[in-house]
């Protein structure tokens, strides 16, 4: 009894841990996605703009950004704790579904040294990407890490979504990859 339980459990612990490295986007460690389905999302604390909607792009959770709630949960990490060779590229990407005409949505990108503070602020203007009210768009942007001291390995990246307008807009799986 104690061998088939013993191998059981070790056929149970083998699945998992093959299981726990897939990943459907990239298994590369340079790939990190937010699909709003945890709800945690980024932030140490729960969000409070991360809602159910039936039609999500992916799963059925997104963040609303509105007059409300102006950013979405923001992803921060160190350049070093990425990976331990200079940093080339990011490409940071999004879906978004202006729920309104007028939305406004955008994606940042904080490059912030190593003591926490704004040495660069970057973004991706998407109104005149997102062209369809009601339906999903992706929009996306590269920024070259190699210039102007931004791959410094204390350094970090903060990034999210945001909407300079009042008119709603639904953002899902952010996703930042970086390229060595």
């Amino acid at each position: 009894m104690k061998f088939i339980f013993s191998r059981i459990a070790f056929l149970t612990l083998t699945s998992l841990a093959l299981n726990s490295c897939s990943d459907s986007k990239s298994n590369d460690g340079l790939t990190f996605v937010n699909d709003m389905e945890n709800q945690f999302a980024w932030n140490e604390n729960h969000h409070p703009n991360i809602v159910y909607y039936k039609n999500a792009h992916s799963g059925k959770y997104v963040s609303i950004i509105d007059s409300v709630n102006i950013f979405s949960p923001s992803y921060l990490m160190k350049f070093k704790d990425v990976d331990s060779s200079p940093l080339k590229r990011v490409t940071v990407g999004a879906w978004f579904n202006a729920q309104q005409d007028g939305s406004d949505p955008q994606i940042a990108i904080d490059i912030r040294d190593k003591t926490g503070n704004s040495m660069e602020w970057i973004s991706q203007d998407g109104k005149d990407l997102v062209k369809n009210t009601g339906s999903w768009e992706w929009v996306e942007f590269t920024v070259d890490l190699s210039v102007k001291g931004r791959n410094q390995p204390d350094n970090s990246l903060k990034i999210y979504a945001f909407n300079k307008s009042g008119s709603s807009c639904l953002v899902d799986d952010i996703q930042v990859s970086y390229e060595k």
